[in-house]
């Protein structure tokens, strides 16, 4: 898509690829009965670099933004797929599927029962995160809170046992997750009006020699 339709020199997608039927490289970004075209391009660029280590998804998602950034300025209601795309690019994208450390984890959330949830974190070959338990006060244990108290409170967390490591930073051995585990949260619902639950997780991605600042995932199952 990119190679046929991006305008290099203006940026945007065109809705052609030459100028056979149009004599001028006409570019769509407002939405009528169906997201435009280049709306849905941002949102997409957007979940590929929260998914890579790519930054010329960053850069493109940019360049497409300002782009049309006048146009969205004075008329936002007619642009939702950038407005929602830039929602997902500043504040978190809200789905059961999330990504950190551009995409080294992966946080998929089931729903088991009313009451009952499970988060399953995937990692990549030569990361890992804490355990729940990480042995070392330096070190940023994975954990899941409820951020809605009023509604939704945890009862029990269950956390898989970690695995002890020798890392190359560490003189000690240190209790770490690798390529999955399960968290299980048994909740307990104090909400009228049937609220959702929203949980955070805080976890800390490591691999052998260093260990990235710890973040926060919001978790909305």
């Amino acid at each position: 898509m990119t190679q046929k339709f991006w305008d290099k020199t203006q940026f945007g997608f065109n809705m052609t690829q030459d100028k056979k039927y149009l004599n001028t490289n006409y570019k769509e970004a407002y939405d009528g009965a169906i997201p435009s075209a280049n709306g849905v391009a941002y949102k997409v660029l957007i979940k590929l670099n929260n998914r890579t280590t790519d930054r010329e998804f960053t850069q493109q998602a940019q360049q497409l933004l300002s782009t049309f950034a006048t146009e969205i300025n004075q008329d936002p209601y007619n642009f939702s797929s950038f407005i929602l795309g830039f929602n997902n690019a500043t504040d978190q994208e809200l789905s059961s599927v999330q990504y950190a450390y551009d995409g080294r984890v992966r946080v998929h959330t089931q729903k088991l029962n009313k009451n009952q949830v499970a988060i399953n974190v995937t990692l990549k070959p030569l990361w890992h995160i804490n355990s729940n338990q990480p042995l070392q006060d330096s070190l940023i244990a994975t954990k899941v809170i409820s951020t809605d108290t009023k509604n939704w409170t945890i009862r029990g967390s269950t956390y898989p046992e970690g695995e002890l490591a020798q890392l190359g930073f560490s003189q000690e051995k240190i209790s770490i997750y690798k390529n999955n585990a399960q968290i299980k949260i048994d909740l307990i619902d104090h909400s009228n009006n049937s609220a959702l639950p929203t949980l955070e997780l805080t976890l800390q991605a490591c691999s052998d020699k260093v260990c990235l600042p710890p973040t926060n995932i919001t978790l909305k199952p």
